[in-house]
């Protein structure tokens, strides 16, 4: 059963669902991205979270991200230790 540690925030007014994942998560065909993003999505509703999925990954020294383009101004603003500092729910199917 895939477990994800998640950080659940507001930023704004808008609900976050930051989920950290290997830089693996998102490789491979745009779909096979999208249906692993709606994975989690589903598996957060299910969990009672409130919010869209963004996902970070560690790319050399920096963080990555896949977030929309909203918030992508917030998330120049964030790291990795600040991302995980604030993991504070799970999802998990």
């Amino acid at each position: 059963m895939p477990t994800y540690k998640v950080a659940s925030l507001q930023d704004q007014g808008q609900d976050m669902l930051i989920v950290p994942v290997d830089s693996s998560f998102t490789k491979g065909r745009p779909a096979d991205i999208e249906a692993r993003i709606a994975e989690l999505q589903t598996a957060a509703v299910t969990a009672g979270l409130k919010g869209l999925i963004a996902l970070v990954w560690a790319d050399g020294e920096r963080m990555a991200y896949l977030a929309p383009q909203p918030w992508h101004a917030f998330f120049h603003t964030l790291s990795m230790p600040i991302v995980e500092a604030r993991l504070n729910a799970e999802i998990s199917w």
